[in-house]
């Protein structure tokens, strides 16, 4: 802090201007910050929503090629069955 003749009072007025413009600036910086943090933690909670819905959806197709593939097994393995049985009526 420098050395303030406090019966200079315009010295003393010019110290108080500026130390509340410095503040008014830090004010307005510390306020753009909260700003953007705020924004940034918005973006990021709205990505994050979008990522789990899509892992949710790539899970669930997932699945379901799981039981169509299960599904198509089964089938193949019916036809046959029911192709030996045919085949063993037959003879």
């Amino acid at each position: 802090m420098p050395k303030l003749n406090f019966y200079d009072t315009d010295a003393v007025k010019a110290f108080l201007l500026n130390t509340l413009v410095e503040n008014k600036e830090v004010r307005e910086d510390v306020d753009f910050e909260r700003r953007q943090s705020q924004t940034w933690f918005t973006q990021y909670q709205a990505q994050k929503g979008r990522a789990e819905a899509a892992e949710a959806v790539a899970a669930r197709e997932e699945a379901q090629a799981q039981t169509n593939e299960m599904s198509s097994n089964l089938k193949d393995a019916f036809s046959v069955q029911i192709s030996r049985d045919s085949e063993s009526a037959q003879n």
